[in-house]
């Protein structure tokens, strides 16, 4: 992203860690309407998709999971401008792509994931030959082009972490529940539904805390470009679109 310099709109730090948790509760409030809500998600929620609606979701869903665990790498090369000048931003950044590749498992957050292909019933060779839904491949290509692209305020102002968990408490009690999903198979989603509360942990989608970290640095440091045509609201609000959109994807296909 070249040479970075210190903005004029920078904040006083409390001022700048108010307006990180107003900015992660405004996105929660939307993301509780777009996606936990979401017609499917009820469907989950109730055990009403049918086991190869769950198979579908679950290969989908893990081929989005390693694209979100190799980015953290090529963010970090991308953003070293920043890193270098903020020695607490790339100690934090450092210590999220280690978490993504050992926890809960070593190979990661996706590695978790693997567990439930058998639990499933899903053939393992459909991990490296999936046939995924288009919405998927877009919700995809989007994250990998913001990754590429994005300034480092916009890719961070998508809060997958967050606003996974309670996307992720719906999953861990339905597949439970409904499809007879052992406790150990679901390391995965267990492991996500504490991230609005957990300190540490996070991997590269990243817990509130940690997110509140990030965004109070940014608006502190003035570090918030935009790019024309984007920019931090649109970054997070097309993130979050990408995201229904793949859910009415699952809808459509899986109900």
């Amino acid at each position: 992203m070249g040479e970075v310099q210190l903005s004029w709109n920078t904040v006083p730090h409390e001022e700048a860690g108010a307006w990180a948790e107003e900015w992660l509760n405004r996105w929660n409030r939307v993301t509780e309407d777009m996606i936990h809500s979401h017609p499917f998600m009820k469907k989950v929620e109730r055990g009403q998709v049918s086991r190869e609606g769950i198979q579908g979701f679950t290969e989908n869903w893990y081929q989005w999971a390693r694209t979100m665990g190799m980015s953290g790498a090529s963010l970090y090369h991308r953003h070293l401008p920043v890193f270098k000048l903020y020695p607490d931003l790339d100690s934090h950044v450092l210590d999220r792509i280690a978490q993504e590749l050992v926890q809960p498992l070593k190979g990661g957050h996706a590695r978790a994931l693997e567990l439930l292909f058998p639990a499933l019933g899903i053939d393992p060779g459909r991990k490296s030959m999936p046939r995924l839904l288009p919405e998927m491949r877009g919700f995809i290509a989007f994250v990998r082009r913001l990754h590429m692209e994005g300034t480092f305020a916009e890719v961070h102002s998508c809060q997958y972490g967050p606003n996974i968990a309670p996307f992720a408490r719906i999953w861990a009690d339905a597949l439970t529940e409904h499809y007879g999903v052992p406790e150990q198979a679901n390391l995965y989603w267990e492991e996500y539904r504490h991230f609005d509360t957990r300190r540490s942990g996070g991997g590269i989608l990243g817990t509130r805390p940690q997110h509140v970290f990030l965004l109070t640095r940014i608006k502190e440091l003035g570090l918030a470009e935009k790019r024309p045509g984007w920019g931090m609201e649109y970054s997070a609000e097309i993130s979050l679109g990408m995201w229904e959109l793949f859910l009415n994807g699952c809808e459509k296909t899986y109900s």
